[in-house]
């Protein structure tokens, strides 16, 4: 999820991503994050995430080592 639809302006507030292995999920990443900016109302809408939930929540560069390694597993 994102804060809207620019991907020049916007930022990404949600990550989630499931492993598979013979189409059984086996691991799972998630999270939210923090954009370090306001949510739009008009997001908040559609994607029900606010300004609260993502308060104490890392950003994106907090998380991006995390993500890379549970994508490189992949095969």
């Amino acid at each position: 999820e994102t804060t809207g639809l620019s991907s020049t302006k916007d930022s990404i507030i949600e990550i989630a991503a499931i492993k598979f292995e013979d189409w059984v999920p086996v691991e799972k990443f998630y999270t939210l994050l923090n954009p370090g900016k306001h949510i739009p109302e008009d997001a908040t809408a559609i994607n029900n995430i606010t300004d609260t939930m993502v308060a104490d929540s890392p950003k994106f560069s907090q998380i991006i080592d995390c993500l890379s390694s549970f994508i490189g597993k992949s095969k």
